[in-house]
Protein backbone atom coordinates (compact mmCIF):
# COMPACT_ATOMS: atom_id res chain seq x y z
CA UNK A 1 0.00 0.00 0.00
CA UNK A 2 2.70 2.27 0.57
CA UNK A 3 4.76 2.01 -2.68
CA UNK A 4 1.04 3.13 -3.97
CA UNK A 5 0.78 6.42 -1.98
CA UNK A 6 4.38 7.40 -2.40
CA UNK A 7 4.26 6.68 -6.02
CA UNK A 8 1.55 9.52 -6.13
CA UNK A 9 2.62 11.64 -3.09
CA UNK A 10 6.64 11.92 -4.45
CA UNK A 11 7.32 12.15 -8.04
CA UNK A 12 10.46 9.87 -8.89
CA UNK A 13 12.58 10.65 -5.93
CA UNK A 14 16.43 9.29 -6.43
CA UNK A 15 17.73 7.12 -3.42
CA UNK A 16 19.59 9.08 -0.80
CA UNK A 17 22.72 8.70 1.44
CA UNK A 18 22.94 10.28 4.75
CA UNK A 19 25.77 10.63 6.74
CA UNK A 20 24.34 10.45 10.18
CA UNK A 21 26.15 10.39 13.53
CA UNK A 22 29.34 9.44 12.03
CA UNK A 23 27.28 6.44 10.14
CA UNK A 24 26.39 6.20 6.21
CA UNK A 25 22.69 5.18 5.85
CA UNK A 26 21.51 4.39 2.54
CA UNK A 27 17.56 4.57 1.54
CA UNK A 28 16.60 3.02 -2.01
CA UNK A 29 12.92 4.44 -1.59
CA UNK A 30 10.77 7.07 0.08
CA UNK A 31 9.11 3.77 1.35
CA UNK A 32 12.76 2.49 2.86
CA UNK A 33 13.19 5.80 4.52
CA UNK A 34 9.70 5.74 5.54
CA UNK A 35 10.13 2.62 7.12
CA UNK A 36 13.62 3.22 9.22
CA UNK A 37 11.43 6.49 10.61
CA UNK A 38 9.01 4.20 11.69
CA UNK A 39 10.58 3.40 15.09
CA UNK A 40 11.82 6.39 16.03
CA UNK A 41 8.39 8.05 16.74
CA UNK A 42 8.31 6.26 20.33
CA UNK A 43 10.15 8.00 23.16
CA UNK A 44 12.85 6.13 24.24
CA UNK A 45 12.78 4.69 27.92
CA UNK A 46 15.51 6.88 29.31
CA UNK A 47 13.56 9.86 27.93
CA UNK A 48 10.48 9.09 29.63
CA UNK A 49 12.98 8.63 33.29
CA UNK A 50 13.94 12.09 32.68
CA UNK A 51 10.38 13.21 32.39
CA UNK A 52 9.35 11.52 35.35
CA UNK A 53 11.52 13.41 37.42
CA UNK A 54 10.44 16.66 35.97
CA UNK A 55 8.36 18.81 38.97
CA UNK A 56 4.48 19.54 37.89
CA UNK A 57 5.50 22.73 36.98
CA UNK A 58 8.10 21.79 34.67
CA UNK A 59 5.64 18.98 33.10
CA UNK A 60 3.35 21.81 32.33
CA UNK A 61 5.90 23.93 30.57
CA UNK A 62 7.10 20.54 28.48
CA UNK A 63 3.42 20.29 27.55
CA UNK A 64 3.32 23.69 26.20
CA UNK A 65 6.61 23.49 24.64
CA UNK A 66 6.01 20.57 22.36
CA UNK A 67 2.12 21.98 21.40
CA UNK A 68 4.27 25.46 20.21
CA UNK A 69 6.52 22.80 18.25
CA UNK A 70 3.90 20.99 16.80
CA UNK A 71 1.92 24.30 15.89
CA UNK A 72 4.91 25.63 13.94
CA UNK A 73 5.80 21.82 12.23
CA UNK A 74 2.40 21.30 11.27
CA UNK A 75 2.10 25.19 9.49
CA UNK A 76 5.01 24.29 7.42
CA UNK A 77 3.89 20.50 6.50
CA UNK A 78 0.16 21.57 5.76
CA UNK A 79 1.74 24.60 3.17
CA UNK A 80 3.13 21.60 1.75
CA UNK A 81 0.62 19.78 1.60
CA UNK A 82 -2.35 21.86 0.41
CA UNK A 83 -0.53 24.47 -1.97
CA UNK A 84 2.04 22.59 -3.30
CA UNK A 85 4.81 24.91 -1.58
CA UNK A 86 8.45 23.07 -1.61
CA UNK A 87 9.64 21.77 1.64
CA UNK A 88 13.23 22.37 1.43
CA UNK A 89 13.32 25.88 2.43
CA UNK A 90 10.84 25.88 5.08
CA UNK A 91 12.85 23.04 6.75
CA UNK A 92 16.38 24.74 6.87
CA UNK A 93 14.89 27.82 7.98
CA UNK A 94 13.98 26.03 11.13
CA UNK A 95 15.76 25.80 14.32
CA UNK A 96 17.86 22.88 14.67
CA UNK A 97 17.08 22.73 18.10
CA UNK A 98 13.18 22.95 17.77
CA UNK A 99 14.21 18.99 16.72
CA UNK A 100 14.99 16.43 19.90
CA UNK A 101 18.63 14.61 20.31
CA UNK A 102 16.17 11.40 21.11
CA UNK A 103 16.79 8.88 18.02
CA UNK A 104 19.49 11.28 16.43
CA UNK A 105 15.98 13.49 15.01
CA UNK A 106 18.40 16.98 15.04
CA UNK A 107 21.71 15.02 13.30
CA UNK A 108 18.36 13.25 11.07
CA UNK A 109 17.06 16.32 9.73
CA UNK A 110 20.57 18.41 9.48
CA UNK A 111 21.93 15.89 6.89
CA UNK A 112 18.64 16.51 4.80
CA UNK A 113 19.33 20.20 4.81
CA UNK A 114 23.22 19.47 4.39
CA UNK A 115 22.26 17.70 1.07
CA UNK A 116 20.01 20.11 -1.72
CA UNK A 117 19.40 17.27 -3.92
CA UNK A 118 17.38 15.50 -1.24
CA UNK A 119 13.88 15.19 -2.72
CA UNK A 120 11.02 17.34 -0.99
CA UNK A 121 9.23 13.59 -0.83
CA UNK A 122 12.10 12.16 1.90
CA UNK A 123 11.87 15.76 3.98
CA UNK A 124 8.01 15.62 4.09
CA UNK A 125 7.86 12.11 5.23
CA UNK A 126 10.59 12.77 7.80
CA UNK A 127 9.02 15.81 9.23
CA UNK A 128 5.25 13.77 9.37
CA UNK A 129 7.64 11.28 10.99
CA UNK A 130 9.06 13.35 14.24
CA UNK A 131 5.59 14.78 14.27
CA UNK A 132 4.38 11.67 15.04
CA UNK A 133 7.56 11.06 17.50
CA UNK A 134 6.28 14.46 18.94
CA UNK A 135 2.88 13.33 19.73
CA UNK A 136 3.71 10.36 21.87
CA UNK A 137 6.20 12.19 23.96
CA UNK A 138 3.14 14.74 24.21
CA UNK A 139 1.11 12.07 25.50
CA UNK A 140 3.96 10.38 27.88
CA UNK A 141 3.98 13.76 29.71
CA UNK A 142 -0.04 14.25 29.83
CA UNK A 143 0.14 10.59 31.39
CA UNK A 144 2.47 11.07 34.11
CA UNK A 145 1.00 14.37 35.22
CA UNK A 146 -2.19 12.73 35.04
CA UNK A 147 -1.45 9.86 37.18
CA UNK A 148 0.12 11.98 39.96
CA UNK A 149 -3.23 14.04 40.03
CA UNK A 150 -5.62 11.45 39.30
CA UNK A 151 -7.37 12.08 42.55
CA UNK A 152 -7.55 15.96 42.24
CA UNK A 153 -10.61 16.12 39.51
CA UNK A 154 -10.21 19.51 38.25
CA UNK A 155 -6.54 19.50 35.88
CA UNK A 156 -5.02 22.02 34.38
CA UNK A 157 -6.74 23.29 30.82
CA UNK A 158 -2.89 22.74 29.21
CA UNK A 159 -3.84 18.44 30.02
CA UNK A 160 -7.07 19.37 27.52
CA UNK A 161 -4.47 19.62 24.54
CA UNK A 162 -2.57 16.61 23.36
CA UNK A 163 -3.72 16.35 19.23
CA UNK A 164 -6.22 13.35 20.39
CA UNK A 165 -9.75 12.83 20.03
CA UNK A 166 -11.37 14.59 22.44
CA UNK A 167 -14.88 14.15 24.00
CA UNK A 168 -16.10 11.80 22.02
CA UNK A 169 -14.48 8.03 23.06
CA UNK A 170 -11.35 6.83 24.06
CA UNK A 171 -8.58 5.23 21.69
CA UNK A 172 -6.67 2.67 22.28
CA UNK A 173 -2.80 1.28 21.94
CA UNK A 174 -3.62 0.98 18.18
CA UNK A 175 -5.28 3.99 17.31
CA UNK A 176 -8.79 2.51 17.24
CA UNK A 177 -11.74 3.92 19.04
CA UNK A 178 -13.83 2.20 22.36
CA UNK A 179 -16.42 1.75 22.15
CA UNK A 180 -17.37 1.24 18.58
CA UNK A 181 -18.94 3.64 16.85
CA UNK A 182 -22.40 2.83 15.16
CA UNK A 183 -20.98 1.50 11.82
CA UNK A 184 -18.19 -0.63 13.36
CA UNK A 185 -14.65 0.27 14.15
CA UNK A 186 -12.74 3.14 13.19
CA UNK A 187 -8.95 3.83 13.01
CA UNK A 188 -7.30 7.46 13.15
CA UNK A 189 -5.74 8.62 10.13
CA UNK A 190 -1.78 9.02 10.60
CA UNK A 191 -1.03 12.59 10.60
CA UNK A 192 0.31 14.02 7.39
CA UNK A 193 -0.29 10.47 5.31
CA UNK A 194 -1.88 9.76 2.74
CA UNK A 195 -4.18 7.12 3.19
CA UNK A 196 -6.35 5.42 0.39
CA UNK A 197 -9.87 5.21 1.16
CA UNK A 198 -12.40 2.83 -1.03
CA UNK A 199 -15.63 4.53 -2.02
CA UNK A 200 -18.12 2.50 -4.72
CA UNK A 201 -20.88 4.02 -6.17
CA UNK A 202 -23.78 3.47 -3.46
CA UNK A 203 -21.31 3.35 -0.72
CA UNK A 204 -21.62 5.87 2.49
CA UNK A 205 -18.72 5.29 4.69
CA UNK A 206 -18.80 7.27 8.07
CA UNK A 207 -16.03 9.44 9.52
CA UNK A 208 -15.65 12.08 12.06
CA UNK A 209 -13.34 15.06 12.03
CA UNK A 210 -12.40 15.53 16.18
CA UNK A 211 -16.06 14.49 17.42
CA UNK A 212 -17.83 16.06 14.89
CA UNK A 213 -19.15 12.65 12.50
CA UNK A 214 -19.80 13.84 8.25
CA UNK A 215 -20.57 10.71 5.67
CA UNK A 216 -18.74 10.62 2.62
CA UNK A 217 -21.72 9.02 -0.24
CA UNK A 218 -20.87 7.92 -3.45
CA UNK A 219 -23.75 8.97 -6.33
CA UNK A 220 -22.74 10.77 -9.44
CA UNK A 221 -19.90 12.58 -7.42
CA UNK A 222 -18.60 12.03 -4.03
CA UNK A 223 -20.06 14.46 -1.25
CA UNK A 224 -19.65 15.15 2.29
CA UNK A 225 -22.65 15.06 4.43
CA UNK A 226 -22.68 16.47 8.15
CA UNK A 227 -24.97 15.47 10.87
CA UNK A 228 -27.55 18.01 9.81
CA UNK A 229 -27.79 16.30 6.53
CA UNK A 230 -26.09 19.25 4.58
CA UNK A 231 -24.28 18.25 1.54
CA UNK A 232 -21.28 19.39 0.04
CA UNK A 233 -19.68 17.70 -3.37
CA UNK A 234 -16.10 17.46 -3.72
CA UNK A 235 -14.82 18.41 -6.75
CA UNK A 236 -12.19 16.08 -8.92
CA UNK A 237 -8.32 16.90 -7.29
CA UNK A 238 -7.67 18.16 -4.09
CA UNK A 239 -9.90 19.26 -1.59
CA UNK A 240 -9.41 20.62 1.65
CA UNK A 241 -11.70 20.52 4.49
CA UNK A 242 -11.92 22.33 7.52
CA UNK A 243 -12.79 25.99 8.91
CA UNK A 244 -10.42 28.29 6.97
CA UNK A 245 -12.12 30.89 4.24
CA UNK A 246 -10.37 29.76 1.19
CA UNK A 247 -11.34 26.00 2.01
CA UNK A 248 -12.67 23.80 -0.62
CA UNK A 249 -15.68 22.77 1.77
CA UNK A 250 -16.18 24.54 4.58
CA UNK A 251 -17.31 23.59 7.81
CA UNK A 252 -19.65 25.48 10.32
CA UNK A 253 -17.14 27.89 12.09
CA UNK A 254 -19.29 26.85 15.70
CA UNK A 255 -17.29 23.42 15.25
CA UNK A 256 -13.98 24.66 17.03
CA UNK A 257 -12.93 21.00 17.18
CA UNK A 258 -12.20 20.78 13.91
CA UNK A 259 -9.01 22.30 12.36
CA UNK A 260 -8.89 25.47 10.02
CA UNK A 261 -7.39 23.44 7.12
CA UNK A 262 -8.82 19.53 8.82
CA UNK A 263 -8.66 16.83 5.95
CA UNK A 264 -7.25 16.70 2.63
CA UNK A 265 -9.13 14.37 0.20
CA UNK A 266 -8.00 13.54 -3.06
CA UNK A 267 -10.32 12.12 -5.88
CA UNK A 268 -7.97 10.18 -8.65
CA UNK A 269 -10.53 7.96 -9.74
CA UNK A 270 -14.31 6.80 -9.44
CA UNK A 271 -13.79 4.63 -6.31
CA UNK A 272 -10.28 5.91 -4.72
CA UNK A 273 -10.49 8.64 -2.43
CA UNK A 274 -6.61 9.70 -0.45
CA UNK A 275 -6.85 11.34 3.20
CA UNK A 276 -4.16 12.99 4.39
CA UNK A 277 -4.80 14.16 8.18
CA UNK A 278 -3.75 18.06 9.06
CA UNK A 279 -5.47 18.45 11.96
CA UNK A 280 -4.66 19.04 15.75
CA UNK A 281 -7.73 16.67 17.07
CA UNK A 282 -7.65 13.75 14.67
CA UNK A 283 -9.70 12.29 11.56
CA UNK A 284 -11.01 9.05 12.31
CA UNK A 285 -12.41 6.79 9.52
CA UNK A 286 -14.28 3.23 9.44
CA UNK A 287 -11.92 0.26 8.60
CA UNK A 288 -14.40 -1.29 6.04
CA UNK A 289 -13.56 1.42 3.82
CA UNK A 290 -9.53 1.23 4.97
CA UNK A 291 -9.83 -2.00 3.99
CA UNK A 292 -11.02 -1.80 0.55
Amino acid sequence: MLDRLFRRFARKPSEITLQVGGRTLNFHSVRDFEFALASRTEVPSTKIAQLMRLKDDELLAEIEGIRDVKRRFVSVLLRSITKDDSISHSLRMLDATLFSNDHKWRKFIAALNADTTVHDAFKRVALVKYLQYLNARHEVVRSIYRERHQADGQLPEALGDSGAFVNFASVDEIGRLSPKAASGEVTRLPKGEKVPLTVRPGDEVYLFLSKQQYTLKRGETLTLIDEDGIEQVLHAGRNVIGRAPDADVRVGTDKKDISRRHLVIELPDDEMALLTDTSSYGTFVEDKALKG
